[in-house]
């Protein structure tokens, strides 16, 4: 008996062991289906694909094949798309791989695929031949299917040796043949190019047409870029400035941008604008505007008030003015006599005081025109005094004239062709009156009157300037300062950036910048990441590319900025964005990866500067908070590159297929069951 329940108990346990086999059987061919659906979606993400052919003379071949996809990344690390090469088979054969520097297996890669899109990609091929005695070379022939190559979304296709030269158009010859020697991999490059369009031409320039120099106008523009690149812009204000680049601005999004102007006339602003490549568009029509110069302020508030008596003959007369137009230079004829009109005594002196000789017991009259750098000018009253009784002696012997002193030593005395100076003789001094009138010779053959005026040279050189000073009595006095003009230094070109556009953190990229210098003057090169660090290259020759490498320690958008300098000037900056372990989503900001497990983990939004987190489906879908309110505001489909407006609820985090499929697991053990109950094994 004992025996017998034995016997049924380990029949039963193996009843019950058979059932789990067949369930987890049952489980592992389900999701071995589900497995071969994503394998599906994986082959859809694949963009384009080529083969490349390897035969020789003697019979032996070999392929490898390149491509691109959606999801794909350019390595380290390698991804789901980097096929190793199996291994080598017993001699003679042809072992062809492409390498992106990772660690093996991939470090000899049967299938090399790399992020899609871009206008510049790198495939590293290299061919080996070992033959049997290790020693004999041979004829390879590379080949490939041109048509297939015209899928991808690339202009040029050119295949090169190791040391740059061109060896096929790929496009329009389809195979290449070479002597390959035993045993040494023969190294080549695949660089596929998309010629970049540069943005459409700007809008002209948007803003006011008539002003006041010295006032600052705002004027704006836009365009939009057949690539889909973010543009910055390039204001030329036609005075010698411009606005250096503002940007980078989305598609369609628009740029404004303030200036002033320091002095009257009529300009002619254009625009130009660029993309994250570097490359420029034309220059904007012409916004043509008109600045006006306004006059200065009339002389007012005089001291003493018009019509006072009984003023002390040691008074100062004094008044109030001004200019509205910011950086105007100001200047003062003095009126001043017994009779009316009074005549002129002073002419454009700086200050707004004048002290003169006073008798007791007459009427003075006395007047102020103001005069501004640009020639405009507003006339102030004639105002009137009269001075107090004298109580004491009568009036002393004149005193013998001392002559004025001369004093040029607050102007500036080194500038540039077309570039203004000024020219200021405020430290001249008279000890016993006033000085009236100050005269500049200017070494060129021109002169002008006043105490502070403006000159522009038209030529380098060393100029010998002369301010000669006219006391109230005639008296005169020179004084002489060396002025030193120089030709402006041509700055270097704002410099060519190209590299990567997208990567990994701690992964090196490889980035080259190129400027000129019209005067063939040496150039450094300055490179700020966009992370804290910069770096600076030794001085190269004109023209001459330096090329160098940096990695990025976290996920996110980067703008690289690099100028170049001559050691006298800087160009403006240029700059290129990259996106490390990130994505754009179309014009609304880019998804990060933080942790590099292929999965976005959070949505930057690009007005608000805001990170919110995404929320991962299983179909490669995200949801998207943009501003952080909990509520889902797009669905972005990463293998369409579609971002749409959320509607719905959210979906489910398994997908229906493998609910069905689970729903049928579970009716197909429930079936097992009932059997077993009914006996039928």
């Amino acid at each position: 008996m004992g025996n017998r329940t034995q016997k049924n108990n380990h029949s039963s346990l193996l009843r019950i062991v058979i059932i789990y086999v067949l369930i987890l059987v049952i489980l592992a061919i389900l999701f071995r289906s589900t497995n071969l659906r994503y394998k599906a979606t994986f082959e859809g993400d694949l963009k384009w694909e080529a083969t490349l052919y390897f035969n020789e003379s003697g019979g032996k071949s070999d392929s490898v094949i390149f491509g691109e996809a959606i999801d794909a990344n350019d390595g380290p690390p390698a991804d789901i798309y980097d096929s190793p090469r199996p291994p080598v088979p017993p001699p003679p054969y042809i072992y062809a791989w492409f390498d992106d520097g990772l660690s093996p297996p991939f470090n000899t890669l049967l299938k090399d695929f790399r992020s899609y899109p871009d206008i510049y990609k790198v495939w590293n091929l290299s061919v080996q031949w070992i033959p049997s005695d290790y020693v004999t070379s041979t004829s390879i022939t590379i080949s490939w299917n041109i048509s297939i190559l015209g899928n991808s979304e690339y202009t040029s296709v050119i295949l090169y040796d190791d040391e740059g030269n061109l060896l096929r158009d790929m496009y329009i010859q389809n195979s290449y043949i070479f002597t390959c020697t035993a045993m040494t991999p023969q190294s080549f490059k695949i660089i596929c190019e998309l010629p970049n369009n540069p943005p459409e031409t700007p809008s002209k320039p948007s803003g006011e047409i008539d002003g006041n120099h010295g006032t600052s106008y705002t004027y704006s523009t836009t365009t939009t870029d057949l690539d889909g690149n973010d543009i910055s812009y390039f204001f030329d204000w036609d005075d010698g400035t411009n606005s250096g680049w503002i940007g980078p601005y989305t598609i369609g999004e628009i740029c404004s941008t303030s200036h002033a102007w320091q002095s009257p006339g009529t300009y002619n602003i254009s625009v130009k604008a660029k993309d994250v490549y570097g490359d420029e568009s034309y220059w904007s029509p012409y916004l043509l505007i008109n600045m006006i110069n306004r006059a200065p302020n009339t002389p007012n508030n005089p001291s003493p008030v018009n019509g006072a008596i009984g003023v002390d003959t040691n008074t100062a007369l004094s008044w109030i003015d001004g200019d509205l137009d910011t950086g105007d230079i100001v200047t003062y004829d003095v009126y001043f006599g017994i009779i009316n009109p009074p005549p002129k005594v002073i002419s454009k002196q700086s200050r707004t005081s004048f002290t003169p000789y006073l008798n007791a017991e007459t009427t003075y009259y006395w007047q102020i025109i103001a005069w501004d750098n640009h020639g405009a000018f507003s006339t102030g009253p004639v105002w009137l005094f009269t001075t107090k009784s004298s109580t004491g002696p009568g009036p002393s012997p004149p005193e013998p004239n001392i002559a004025p002193t001369s004093n040029a030593s607050a102007s500036e005395t080194v500038g540039l062709v077309d570039s203004i100076l000024k020219f200021d003789g405020s430290q001249s001094i008279d000890q016993d009156g006033y000085i009236k009138d100050w005269s500049w010779d200017f070494g060129d053959g021109t002169q002008s009157y006043g105490e502070i005026v403006t000159h522009t040279y038209s030529d380098s050189g060393i100029y010998n300037v002369i301010l000669t000073v006219t006391d109230n009595e005639d008296a005169k006095d020179d004084d002489s300062i060396i002025v030193t003009i120089g030709i402006a230094n041509n700055p270097p070109s704002n410099p060519i950036i190209s590299g990567e556009t997208s990567g990994n953190k701690n992964v090196e990229y490889q980035f080259i910048a190129t400027s000129t210098d019209k005067d063939n003057d040496s150039i450094s090169y300055n490179f700020n990441w966009g992370d804290g660090t910069t770096s600076t290259s030794e001085f190269l020759p004109n023209s001459i590319a330096y090329a160098v490498n940096h990695s990025w320690a976290s996920a996110g958008k980067y703008t690289i900025g690099v100028t170049a300098t001559d050691n006298q000037t800087t160009s403006e900056q240029s700059e290129i964005i990259i996106l490390i372990d990130a994505h754009y989503l179309g014009g609304i900001g880019y998804v990060i990866d933080i942790d590099e497990d292929g999965i976005f983990d959070i949505f930057y939004n690009k007005t608000t500067a805001i990170e919110t987190a995404v929320k991962h489906q299983y179909d490669e879908t995200y949801l998207i908070d943009t501003n952080g309110n909990g509520n889902w505001d797009y669905t972005y489909k990463q293998t369409t590159e579609t971002i749409v407006p959320f509607k719905g609820k959210t979906i489910n985090e398994i997908p229906w297929t493998v609910i069905a499929l689970i729903l049928v697991a579970l009716a197909v053990i429930s079936l097992i069951i009932y059997f077993y109950k009914k006996g039928y094994f």
